[in-house]
Protein backbone atom coordinates (compact mmCIF):
# COMPACT_ATOMS: atom_id res chain seq x y z
CA UNK A 1 0.00 0.00 0.00
CA UNK A 2 1.14 3.25 -0.84
CA UNK A 3 0.89 6.07 1.85
CA UNK A 4 0.25 10.02 0.22
CA UNK A 5 2.88 12.77 0.50
CA UNK A 6 3.46 14.17 3.60
CA UNK A 7 1.76 11.57 5.60
CA UNK A 8 0.12 10.80 8.64
CA UNK A 9 -2.89 8.82 7.98
CA UNK A 10 -5.39 11.04 8.56
CA UNK A 11 -8.07 11.16 11.35
CA UNK A 12 -11.32 12.73 12.66
CA UNK A 13 -10.47 16.38 14.27
CA UNK A 14 -9.61 19.75 13.03
CA UNK A 15 -6.07 18.53 13.11
CA UNK A 16 -6.77 17.01 9.53
CA UNK A 17 -7.95 20.39 8.36
CA UNK A 18 -3.64 21.38 7.63
CA UNK A 19 -3.60 18.62 5.17
CA UNK A 20 -6.60 18.60 3.37
CA UNK A 21 -9.68 20.96 3.77
CA UNK A 22 -11.27 19.76 0.58
CA UNK A 23 -11.64 16.17 2.11
CA UNK A 24 -14.19 14.99 3.89
CA UNK A 25 -13.53 12.60 6.28
CA UNK A 26 -15.59 9.92 8.10
CA UNK A 27 -16.84 10.34 11.83
CA UNK A 28 -14.93 7.97 13.47
CA UNK A 29 -12.39 5.14 12.80
CA UNK A 30 -13.56 1.09 12.58
CA UNK A 31 -14.11 0.49 16.57
CA UNK A 32 -11.49 -2.13 16.64
CA UNK A 33 -8.98 0.33 15.28
CA UNK A 34 -9.90 3.41 17.33
CA UNK A 35 -9.98 1.42 20.77
CA UNK A 36 -6.19 0.27 19.55
CA UNK A 37 -5.74 4.40 18.70
CA UNK A 38 -6.74 5.18 21.95
CA UNK A 39 -4.88 3.01 23.86
CA UNK A 40 -1.84 3.52 22.38
CA UNK A 41 -2.34 7.77 22.93
CA UNK A 42 -2.65 7.03 26.40
CA UNK A 43 0.36 5.26 27.01
CA UNK A 44 2.46 8.51 25.54
CA UNK A 45 2.39 7.59 21.92
CA UNK A 46 1.71 10.63 19.30
CA UNK A 47 -1.19 11.03 17.40
CA UNK A 48 0.83 9.97 14.35
CA UNK A 49 2.91 7.36 15.92
CA UNK A 50 -0.50 6.10 16.37
CA UNK A 51 -2.16 6.30 13.23
CA UNK A 52 0.98 4.42 11.50
CA UNK A 53 0.35 1.29 13.41
CA UNK A 54 -2.87 1.28 13.34
CA UNK A 55 -2.77 1.61 9.34
CA UNK A 56 -0.22 -0.69 9.33
CA UNK A 57 -2.65 -3.03 11.44
CA UNK A 58 -5.32 -2.86 9.61
CA UNK A 59 -2.99 -3.76 6.41
CA UNK A 60 -1.88 -6.70 8.05
CA UNK A 61 -5.50 -7.59 8.86
CA UNK A 62 -6.98 -7.68 5.59
CA UNK A 63 -3.37 -9.37 3.93
CA UNK A 64 -4.26 -12.54 6.90
CA UNK A 65 -7.95 -12.27 5.60
CA UNK A 66 -6.41 -12.86 2.34
CA UNK A 67 -4.23 -15.71 3.32
CA UNK A 68 -6.81 -17.49 5.38
CA UNK A 69 -9.56 -17.33 2.54
CA UNK A 70 -6.90 -18.89 -0.13
CA UNK A 71 -5.83 -21.61 2.43
CA UNK A 72 -9.07 -22.69 3.23
CA UNK A 73 -10.39 -22.24 -0.19
CA UNK A 74 -7.22 -22.87 -2.49
CA UNK A 75 -5.84 -26.08 -0.62
CA UNK A 76 -9.01 -27.13 1.44
CA UNK A 77 -11.61 -26.86 -0.54
CA UNK A 78 -10.42 -27.12 -4.04
CA UNK A 79 -8.98 -30.69 -2.94
CA UNK A 80 -11.99 -31.94 -2.18
CA UNK A 81 -13.43 -30.70 -5.12
CA UNK A 82 -10.91 -32.25 -6.71
CA UNK A 83 -11.77 -35.57 -5.41
CA UNK A 84 -15.37 -35.05 -5.81
CA UNK A 85 -14.49 -34.70 -9.40
CA UNK A 86 -12.56 -37.62 -10.16
CA UNK A 87 -15.27 -39.67 -8.67
CA UNK A 88 -18.16 -38.32 -10.51
CA UNK A 89 -18.69 -39.78 -14.04
CA UNK A 90 -18.85 -36.19 -15.87
CA UNK A 91 -16.14 -34.44 -17.88
CA UNK A 92 -16.80 -30.99 -16.81
CA UNK A 93 -15.42 -31.28 -13.21
CA UNK A 94 -12.55 -32.78 -14.64
CA UNK A 95 -11.69 -30.28 -16.75
CA UNK A 96 -12.49 -27.19 -14.14
CA UNK A 97 -10.11 -29.06 -11.67
CA UNK A 98 -7.66 -29.21 -14.35
CA UNK A 99 -7.86 -25.70 -15.54
CA UNK A 100 -8.07 -24.60 -11.59
CA UNK A 101 -11.40 -22.86 -12.33
CA UNK A 102 -12.26 -23.35 -8.67
CA UNK A 103 -8.65 -21.78 -7.40
CA UNK A 104 -9.61 -18.67 -9.69
CA UNK A 105 -12.86 -18.12 -7.85
CA UNK A 106 -11.52 -18.15 -4.63
CA UNK A 107 -9.32 -15.33 -5.64
CA UNK A 108 -12.02 -13.91 -6.80
CA UNK A 109 -13.56 -14.08 -3.31
CA UNK A 110 -10.58 -12.98 -1.53
CA UNK A 111 -10.46 -9.60 -3.45
CA UNK A 112 -14.14 -9.04 -3.27
CA UNK A 113 -13.31 -9.28 0.89
CA UNK A 114 -10.47 -6.91 0.50
CA UNK A 115 -12.69 -4.65 -1.32
CA UNK A 116 -15.39 -4.81 1.52
CA UNK A 117 -12.63 -4.38 3.78
CA UNK A 118 -10.76 -1.44 2.98
CA UNK A 119 -13.81 0.51 3.27
CA UNK A 120 -14.38 -0.63 7.11
CA UNK A 121 -10.80 -1.32 8.05
CA UNK A 122 -9.94 2.09 6.77
CA UNK A 123 -12.48 4.18 7.89
CA UNK A 124 -11.35 7.23 9.09
CA UNK A 125 -8.16 7.44 7.21
CA UNK A 126 -7.21 9.32 3.94
CA UNK A 127 -10.44 9.60 1.43
CA UNK A 128 -6.85 9.59 -1.36
CA UNK A 129 -5.61 6.61 0.27
CA UNK A 130 -8.85 4.52 -0.04
CA UNK A 131 -9.56 5.78 -2.94
CA UNK A 132 -6.27 4.48 -4.33
CA UNK A 133 -6.24 1.21 -2.73
CA UNK A 134 -9.74 0.73 -4.02
CA UNK A 135 -9.20 1.40 -7.60
CA UNK A 136 -6.14 -1.50 -7.25
CA UNK A 137 -8.44 -3.85 -5.90
CA UNK A 138 -10.82 -3.14 -8.46
CA UNK A 139 -8.60 -3.49 -11.25
CA UNK A 140 -7.43 -7.09 -10.12
CA UNK A 141 -11.10 -7.72 -9.84
CA UNK A 142 -12.06 -7.07 -13.21
CA UNK A 143 -8.46 -9.30 -14.05
CA UNK A 144 -10.13 -12.70 -11.85
CA UNK A 145 -13.28 -12.49 -14.22
CA UNK A 146 -11.12 -11.85 -17.29
CA UNK A 147 -9.32 -15.03 -15.74
CA UNK A 148 -12.32 -17.25 -15.06
CA UNK A 149 -14.39 -16.37 -18.38
CA UNK A 150 -11.01 -17.72 -20.31
CA UNK A 151 -11.49 -20.59 -17.69
CA UNK A 152 -14.72 -21.45 -18.71
CA UNK A 153 -14.26 -20.81 -22.50
CA UNK A 154 -11.45 -23.46 -22.26
CA UNK A 155 -13.46 -26.07 -20.23
CA UNK A 156 -15.79 -25.55 -22.77
CA UNK A 157 -13.64 -26.38 -25.80
CA UNK A 158 -11.95 -29.43 -23.18
CA UNK A 159 -15.64 -30.84 -23.12
CA UNK A 160 -16.23 -30.27 -27.11
CA UNK A 161 -12.90 -31.82 -27.95
CA UNK A 162 -13.20 -35.17 -25.60
CA UNK A 163 -16.34 -36.04 -27.44
CA UNK A 164 -16.46 -37.86 -30.95
CA UNK A 165 -17.61 -34.47 -32.93
CA UNK A 166 -15.11 -32.90 -31.36
CA UNK A 167 -12.15 -34.59 -33.08
CA UNK A 168 -13.66 -34.23 -36.55
CA UNK A 169 -14.34 -30.71 -35.77
CA UNK A 170 -12.42 -28.01 -33.83
CA UNK A 171 -13.40 -24.62 -32.39
CA UNK A 172 -10.40 -23.83 -30.68
CA UNK A 173 -9.91 -20.87 -32.72
CA UNK A 174 -13.27 -19.23 -32.22
CA UNK A 175 -12.66 -19.76 -28.42
CA UNK A 176 -9.25 -17.89 -28.78
CA UNK A 177 -10.90 -15.11 -30.63
CA UNK A 178 -13.39 -14.88 -27.62
CA UNK A 179 -11.28 -15.02 -25.39
CA UNK A 180 -8.95 -12.07 -27.56
CA UNK A 181 -12.15 -10.08 -26.95
CA UNK A 182 -12.88 -10.70 -22.99
CA UNK A 183 -9.52 -9.55 -22.50
CA UNK A 184 -9.59 -6.34 -24.85
CA UNK A 185 -12.62 -5.48 -22.95
CA UNK A 186 -10.84 -6.28 -19.47
CA UNK A 187 -8.19 -3.69 -20.50
CA UNK A 188 -10.79 -1.48 -21.22
CA UNK A 189 -12.45 -1.40 -18.03
CA UNK A 190 -8.69 -1.20 -16.15
CA UNK A 191 -8.37 2.05 -18.11
CA UNK A 192 -11.97 3.13 -17.65
CA UNK A 193 -11.18 2.67 -13.64
CA UNK A 194 -7.92 3.65 -13.11
CA UNK A 195 -8.66 6.99 -14.81
CA UNK A 196 -12.32 7.17 -13.75
CA UNK A 197 -13.53 7.34 -17.60
CA UNK A 198 -16.71 5.95 -18.72
CA UNK A 199 -15.82 3.04 -21.15
CA UNK A 200 -18.27 3.98 -24.21
CA UNK A 201 -15.89 7.43 -23.52
CA UNK A 202 -12.34 5.15 -23.93
CA UNK A 203 -14.38 2.88 -26.83
CA UNK A 204 -14.59 6.46 -28.95
CA UNK A 205 -11.02 7.26 -28.16
CA UNK A 206 -9.94 3.88 -29.98
CA UNK A 207 -11.78 4.75 -32.85
CA UNK A 208 -9.14 6.38 -33.77
CA UNK A 209 -6.30 3.83 -33.22
CA UNK A 210 -8.38 1.52 -35.62
CA UNK A 211 -6.14 1.18 -38.28
CA UNK A 212 -3.09 0.73 -35.89
CA UNK A 213 -5.18 -2.23 -34.35
CA UNK A 214 -5.65 -3.77 -37.89
CA UNK A 215 -1.66 -3.68 -38.58
CA UNK A 216 -1.01 -4.74 -35.04
CA UNK A 217 -3.07 -7.75 -35.07
CA UNK A 218 -3.43 -8.42 -39.06
CA UNK A 219 -2.13 -11.93 -38.54
CA UNK A 220 -4.96 -12.83 -36.00
CA UNK A 221 -7.93 -10.63 -38.01
CA UNK A 222 -6.95 -13.12 -41.04
CA UNK A 223 -6.43 -16.47 -39.42
CA UNK A 224 -10.13 -15.38 -38.04
CA UNK A 225 -11.71 -15.36 -41.48
CA UNK A 226 -9.43 -18.01 -43.01
CA UNK A 227 -10.48 -20.16 -39.72
CA UNK A 228 -14.32 -19.04 -40.43
CA UNK A 229 -14.14 -20.13 -43.95
CA UNK A 230 -12.08 -23.53 -43.39
CA UNK A 231 -14.54 -24.68 -40.71
CA UNK A 232 -17.52 -23.65 -43.15
CA UNK A 233 -16.34 -26.18 -45.59
CA UNK A 234 -14.67 -28.68 -43.54
CA UNK A 235 -11.44 -28.58 -45.01
CA UNK A 236 -9.18 -29.84 -41.92
CA UNK A 237 -10.16 -31.37 -38.74
CA UNK A 238 -7.96 -32.21 -35.99
CA UNK A 239 -6.23 -35.94 -36.91
CA UNK A 240 -6.56 -35.24 -40.87
CA UNK A 241 -3.19 -36.27 -42.98
CA UNK A 242 -2.63 -33.03 -44.56
CA UNK A 243 0.40 -32.34 -47.33
CA UNK A 244 0.89 -28.77 -47.80
CA UNK A 245 3.96 -28.78 -50.32
CA UNK A 246 4.55 -25.00 -49.70
CA UNK A 247 5.75 -25.51 -46.36
CA UNK A 248 7.35 -28.84 -46.74
CA UNK A 249 4.63 -29.95 -44.48
CA UNK A 250 3.77 -34.02 -44.56
CA UNK A 251 1.75 -35.52 -41.49
CA UNK A 252 -1.28 -35.47 -39.09
CA UNK A 253 -2.85 -32.19 -37.92
CA UNK A 254 -2.30 -32.07 -34.22
CA UNK A 255 -3.92 -28.70 -33.27
CA UNK A 256 -6.20 -25.74 -34.65
CA UNK A 257 -6.37 -22.33 -33.62
CA UNK A 258 -6.74 -18.85 -34.87
CA UNK A 259 -3.52 -18.14 -36.06
CA UNK A 260 -2.03 -21.71 -37.59
CA UNK A 261 -2.37 -25.26 -37.87
CA UNK A 262 0.15 -27.41 -36.01
CA UNK A 263 1.04 -30.81 -38.28
CA UNK A 264 3.46 -33.48 -36.73
CA UNK A 265 5.17 -34.73 -39.70
CA UNK A 266 6.01 -38.18 -40.27
CA UNK A 267 9.64 -37.44 -39.30
CA UNK A 268 8.45 -36.48 -35.76
CA UNK A 269 9.00 -32.67 -36.32
CA UNK A 270 6.61 -30.08 -36.08
CA UNK A 271 5.68 -27.45 -38.81
CA UNK A 272 3.14 -24.61 -38.40
CA UNK A 273 1.56 -23.22 -41.14
CA UNK A 274 -0.16 -20.06 -40.57
CA UNK A 275 -4.17 -20.71 -41.48
CA UNK A 276 -4.90 -18.28 -43.98
CA UNK A 277 -2.36 -20.17 -46.19
CA UNK A 278 -4.31 -23.12 -45.81
CA UNK A 279 -7.03 -20.37 -47.89
CA UNK A 280 -4.73 -19.38 -50.58
CA UNK A 281 -2.18 -21.95 -51.13
CA UNK A 282 -2.99 -25.72 -52.39
CA UNK A 283 -2.91 -29.14 -50.22
CA UNK A 284 -3.78 -31.86 -49.92
CA UNK A 285 -6.46 -33.77 -47.29
CA UNK A 286 -5.82 -37.66 -47.16
CA UNK A 287 -9.07 -37.51 -44.76
CA UNK A 288 -11.34 -39.13 -48.21
CA UNK A 289 -8.82 -41.70 -48.54
CA UNK A 290 -9.30 -42.95 -45.21
CA UNK A 291 -12.88 -42.58 -44.84
CA UNK A 292 -12.93 -45.08 -47.93
CA UNK A 293 -12.70 -48.76 -48.14
CA UNK A 294 -9.26 -49.16 -49.32
CA UNK A 295 -6.10 -46.86 -50.27
CA UNK A 296 -4.50 -46.75 -53.78
CA UNK A 297 -1.36 -47.77 -55.41
CA UNK A 298 0.39 -47.84 -58.51
CA UNK A 299 3.03 -49.47 -59.89
CA UNK A 300 4.97 -49.01 -63.79
CA UNK A 301 6.26 -52.57 -64.63
CA UNK A 302 9.20 -51.68 -67.71
CA UNK A 303 8.98 -54.47 -69.92
CA UNK A 304 12.26 -54.84 -72.39
CA UNK A 305 10.73 -54.03 -76.05
CA UNK A 306 13.05 -57.51 -77.37
CA UNK A 307 11.77 -59.76 -75.23
CA UNK A 308 8.10 -59.60 -76.51
CA UNK A 309 6.77 -62.07 -79.03
CA UNK A 310 3.93 -64.35 -79.97
CA UNK A 311 3.02 -67.86 -78.29
CA UNK A 312 1.97 -70.45 -79.61
CA UNK A 313 -1.68 -72.28 -77.65
CA UNK A 314 1.31 -74.59 -76.61
CA UNK A 315 3.54 -72.27 -74.86
CA UNK A 316 0.07 -71.00 -73.27
CA UNK A 317 -0.87 -74.30 -71.95
CA UNK A 318 2.96 -74.84 -70.46
CA UNK A 319 2.72 -71.79 -69.03
CA UNK A 320 -0.77 -72.11 -67.47
CA UNK A 321 0.78 -75.60 -66.28
CA UNK A 322 3.46 -73.41 -64.19
CA UNK A 323 2.99 -74.08 -60.24
CA UNK A 324 3.13 -70.33 -59.46
CA UNK A 325 0.94 -69.91 -62.28
CA UNK A 326 -1.52 -72.84 -61.55
CA UNK A 327 -3.36 -71.05 -59.20
CA UNK A 328 -4.44 -68.35 -61.21
CA UNK A 329 -5.14 -69.70 -64.40
CA UNK A 330 -8.31 -70.14 -65.35
CA UNK A 331 -9.07 -66.67 -64.21
CA UNK A 332 -5.81 -65.67 -66.64
CA UNK A 333 -7.33 -67.51 -69.72
CA UNK A 334 -10.79 -65.73 -69.10
CA UNK A 335 -9.61 -62.04 -68.81
CA UNK A 336 -6.94 -62.95 -71.66
CA UNK A 337 -10.09 -64.06 -73.88
CA UNK A 338 -11.88 -61.33 -73.15
CA UNK A 339 -9.93 -58.51 -74.76
CA UNK A 340 -7.68 -61.11 -77.35
CA UNK A 341 -9.81 -60.34 -79.92
CA UNK A 342 -6.88 -60.56 -82.75
CA UNK A 343 -6.60 -63.66 -82.18
CA UNK A 344 -2.41 -63.21 -81.94
CA UNK A 345 -1.44 -63.95 -78.68
CA UNK A 346 1.41 -62.45 -77.07
CA UNK A 347 3.49 -63.07 -74.05
CA UNK A 348 2.93 -59.98 -73.00
CA UNK A 349 -0.55 -60.09 -73.36
CA UNK A 350 -0.82 -63.55 -71.31
CA UNK A 351 1.54 -61.92 -68.36
CA UNK A 352 -1.11 -59.04 -68.32
CA UNK A 353 -3.71 -60.72 -68.05
CA UNK A 354 -2.13 -63.39 -65.59
CA UNK A 355 -1.16 -60.00 -63.22
CA UNK A 356 -5.19 -58.88 -63.12
CA UNK A 357 -5.63 -62.20 -62.13
CA UNK A 358 -3.67 -62.38 -59.49
CA UNK A 359 -4.70 -58.92 -58.20
CA UNK A 360 -8.04 -59.95 -58.37
CA UNK A 361 -7.68 -62.90 -56.42
CA UNK A 362 -5.82 -61.28 -53.83
CA UNK A 363 -7.77 -61.14 -50.64
CA UNK A 364 -6.16 -57.94 -49.67
CA UNK A 365 -7.11 -55.91 -52.57
CA UNK A 366 -10.65 -54.39 -53.16
CA UNK A 367 -12.80 -54.92 -56.02
CA UNK A 368 -11.79 -52.94 -59.43
CA UNK A 369 -8.03 -53.74 -59.68
CA UNK A 370 -6.74 -53.59 -63.08
CA UNK A 371 -3.48 -53.83 -65.38
CA UNK A 372 -3.36 -51.29 -67.94
CA UNK A 373 -0.14 -49.97 -70.80
CA UNK A 374 0.96 -46.74 -70.03
CA UNK A 375 1.85 -44.87 -73.12
CA UNK A 376 4.78 -46.19 -75.00
CA UNK A 377 8.07 -44.08 -74.57
CA UNK A 378 11.70 -44.34 -74.90
CA UNK A 379 11.63 -46.87 -72.61
CA UNK A 380 9.88 -49.37 -74.14
CA UNK A 381 6.23 -50.48 -73.43
CA UNK A 382 5.37 -50.58 -69.50
CA UNK A 383 2.62 -51.96 -67.55
CA UNK A 384 0.87 -50.57 -64.58
CA UNK A 385 -0.91 -52.34 -61.74
CA UNK A 386 -3.85 -49.90 -60.55
CA UNK A 387 -5.73 -51.41 -57.21
CA UNK A 388 -6.75 -50.57 -53.69
CA UNK A 389 -5.43 -52.53 -50.33
CA UNK A 390 -7.88 -53.26 -47.81
CA UNK A 391 -5.71 -51.67 -44.98
CA UNK A 392 -5.24 -47.95 -45.05
CA UNK A 393 -2.54 -47.79 -42.61
CA UNK A 394 1.11 -46.62 -44.41
CA UNK A 395 3.08 -49.40 -42.79
CA UNK A 396 0.40 -51.97 -44.08
CA UNK A 397 -0.49 -50.49 -47.24
CA UNK A 398 3.12 -50.63 -48.33
CA UNK A 399 3.87 -54.32 -47.04
CA UNK A 400 1.23 -55.23 -49.21
CA UNK A 401 2.00 -52.97 -52.34
CA UNK A 402 5.64 -54.45 -52.10
CA UNK A 403 5.16 -57.64 -51.80
CA UNK A 404 2.89 -57.69 -55.16
CA UNK A 405 5.58 -55.55 -56.84
CA UNK A 406 8.11 -58.23 -55.78
CA UNK A 407 5.63 -60.80 -57.30
CA UNK A 408 4.84 -59.20 -60.45
CA UNK A 409 9.22 -59.12 -60.79
CA UNK A 410 9.57 -62.17 -60.11
CA UNK A 411 7.16 -64.19 -62.41
CA UNK A 412 7.94 -62.02 -65.32
CA UNK A 413 10.99 -64.66 -66.79
CA UNK A 414 8.13 -67.53 -66.48
CA UNK A 415 6.56 -65.81 -69.54
CA UNK A 416 9.50 -64.92 -71.50
CA UNK A 417 9.76 -61.40 -70.65
CA UNK A 418 12.91 -59.29 -69.26
CA UNK A 419 12.01 -56.11 -67.36
CA UNK A 420 13.71 -53.39 -68.35
CA UNK A 421 16.39 -51.59 -66.57
CA UNK A 422 18.92 -48.68 -67.87
CA UNK A 423 22.78 -50.12 -68.63
CA UNK A 424 24.82 -50.37 -65.86
CA UNK A 425 28.42 -48.61 -65.80
CA UNK A 426 29.94 -51.91 -65.77
CA UNK A 427 28.25 -53.21 -69.30
CA UNK A 428 29.25 -50.05 -70.95
CA UNK A 429 32.66 -49.94 -70.01
CA UNK A 430 33.95 -52.86 -72.06
CA UNK A 431 32.38 -51.53 -74.91
CA UNK A 432 33.96 -48.03 -74.57
CA UNK A 433 37.36 -49.66 -74.32
CA UNK A 434 36.55 -51.74 -77.14
CA UNK A 435 36.18 -48.45 -78.85
CA UNK A 436 38.59 -46.91 -78.12
CA UNK A 437 41.34 -49.67 -78.99
CA UNK A 438 39.22 -49.94 -82.14
CA UNK A 439 40.73 -46.25 -83.22
CA UNK A 440 44.01 -47.02 -82.16
CA UNK A 441 46.39 -47.71 -84.63
CA UNK A 442 47.45 -51.31 -85.53
CA UNK A 443 45.55 -54.98 -86.33
CA UNK A 444 42.29 -53.74 -84.73
CA UNK A 445 41.66 -50.47 -86.99
CA UNK A 446 43.49 -52.48 -90.26
CA UNK A 447 40.75 -55.30 -89.55
CA UNK A 448 38.16 -52.82 -88.75
CA UNK A 449 39.48 -50.90 -92.56
CA UNK A 450 39.23 -54.51 -94.44
CA UNK A 451 35.49 -55.34 -93.63
CA UNK A 452 34.95 -51.53 -94.53
CA UNK A 453 35.60 -48.17 -95.15
CA UNK A 454 34.54 -45.79 -92.23
CA UNK A 455 32.63 -46.04 -89.64
CA UNK A 456 30.82 -49.72 -90.52
CA UNK A 457 34.16 -51.20 -90.50
CA UNK A 458 35.44 -49.46 -86.67
CA UNK A 459 32.03 -50.74 -85.63
CA UNK A 460 32.67 -54.42 -86.54
CA UNK A 461 35.90 -54.58 -85.49
CA UNK A 462 35.09 -52.92 -81.85
CA UNK A 463 31.84 -55.67 -81.82
CA UNK A 464 33.93 -58.74 -82.79
CA UNK A 465 36.34 -57.70 -80.07
CA UNK A 466 33.17 -57.49 -77.12
CA UNK A 467 32.12 -60.54 -78.24
CA UNK A 468 35.36 -62.19 -77.93
CA UNK A 469 35.62 -61.24 -73.85
CA UNK A 470 31.68 -61.49 -72.64
CA UNK A 471 28.85 -63.02 -73.80
CA UNK A 472 28.41 -63.53 -77.42
CA UNK A 473 24.44 -63.31 -76.72
CA UNK A 474 24.61 -59.89 -74.91
CA UNK A 475 27.17 -58.35 -77.84
CA UNK A 476 25.32 -56.92 -81.22
CA UNK A 477 26.10 -59.19 -84.07
CA UNK A 478 26.91 -56.99 -87.15
CA UNK A 479 28.04 -60.05 -89.26
CA UNK A 480 25.26 -60.01 -91.60
CA UNK A 481 25.06 -55.96 -91.82
CA UNK A 482 26.37 -55.07 -95.58
CA UNK A 483 29.21 -52.67 -95.12
CA UNK A 484 29.15 -51.63 -98.51
CA UNK A 485 26.11 -50.24 -98.04
CA UNK A 486 27.15 -47.84 -94.98
CA UNK A 487 30.48 -46.85 -96.31
CA UNK A 488 31.14 -42.89 -96.11
CA UNK A 489 32.25 -42.96 -99.46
Amino acid sequence: MAFPLAFSPLRTGADNNSVNMNETLPAAKFWLVQRLDNILISNGMTQSLADLITFTCAVAAIVLLVWLINFLGGRLIANVISVIARKSATKWDDFMVKRRLFNKLVGLFSAMVVMASITTLFQGYSHTLIKANEIIVQVIIVWYVVAIINTMMDVINDVYESNPAGRSKSIKGYVQTAKIFVVVIGIILSVSVLFDKSPANILLGLGASAAVGTLIFKDTILGFIASIQISAQDMIRLGDWIEVPARAANGVVIEINVNNVKVRNWDNTISLIPIYSLVSAPFVNWRGMEESSGRRFTRPILIDVESVRVISKEEMETIAENKYVKPFADNMMRIFSSYNGSGIATNLGLYRAYLEASLKQNPLILEGAMVNHLPLGENGPSLQLYAFTKEKSWNPHEKIVSEITEHAVAMAPVFGLHLYQRPQSKAIEPMETAARSAWAPGANFAAGMAGGAGVAGITMAATKEVSSDKDKAAAVDLDDVDASGLEMG
